[in-house]
């Protein structure tokens, strides 16, 4: 949903790159894809240089 996240929920068969050009699943979209655009991070350069990169990313997925 257009929510104002920066999370995108792609349904089986919507090809994600149809949004995001650079983005290659390797093969068809068979069971559905997210994708979370972080925009532009800063690439560290050692713990805490600069102190606005991100050094983790995590989430956590619930299939029913």
């Amino acid at each position: 949903a257009a929510d104002g996240d920066r999370g995108y929920y792609f349904p089986p068969t919507i090809d994600p790159s149809t949004q995001f050009s650079d983005i290659n699943c390797g093969g068809p979209n068979t069971n559905g894809a997210i994708v979370v655009n972080f925009g532009d991070l800063p690439q560290t350069t050692g713990i805490g240089a600069p102190p606005n990169a991100y050094g983790t990313v995590r989430f956590q997925v619930q299939i029913d």
